[in-house]
């Protein structure tokens, strides 16, 4: 089964994952496929790209770091909030997950990229991008129950009703 980690923004990151479990000589970790950047241009296009990556990968859900406008803190906020829905209607089976459940400590993107490192993994050169693999990495190691049934347990709460999660 796969599926991604997203993180809307400027450039939206996208992480496609696998749920098959990778034990190296680093942390268990699920196999990560693919990580790329999407540029939000018009949103027929944007549509487009999601659903490209969904038929390319075979991805049955989506985590997405959730994002609330909480007033004029980001210049680009309606673009946000847009890109996050426009991902769950490609996804109807997702997760919103907000970036404090997943990355509480709140990460600066060079330390990042040094964790995703340590995972055994080639740390994207885009700060969208590590967000994407980052959260992946993250929420793999924070869910607390059998590595084999982390992602499994993801798809039953993207199937559900209620689509806000957190990893606590």
């Amino acid at each position: 089964m796969n599926f991604i980690s997203a993180d809307p923004g400027r450039k939206t990151g996208v992480a496609v994952w696998s749920d098959t479990v990778i034990n190296t000589n680093h942390p268990a970790r699920w196999e990560l496929l693919s990580v790329g950047t999407l540029r939000y241009t018009t949103p027929r296009d944007f549509l487009d790209r999601l659903e490209a990556i969904k038929r390319n990968y075979c991805v049955q859900f989506a985590i997405v770091e959730r994002y609330v406008n909480f007033g004029k803190r980001y210049r680009n906020a309606e673009r946000m909030i847009t890109q996050q829905e426009l991902i769950c209607s490609v996804f109807p089976d997702c997760i919103l997950i907000p970036k404090r459940s997943w990355d509480p400590n709140n990460i600066m993107p060079q330390y990042q990229a040094q964790i995703i490192r340590d995972w055994g993994l080639d740390c994207p050169p885009n700060e969208h991008e590590r967000d994407a693999v980052h959260m992946g990495l993250n929420i793999f190691r924070r869910l607390g129950m059998v590595n084999e049934e982390k992602a499994t347990h993801l798809l039953a709460l993207a199937q559900g009703d209620h689509k806000i999660g957190t990893l606590m």
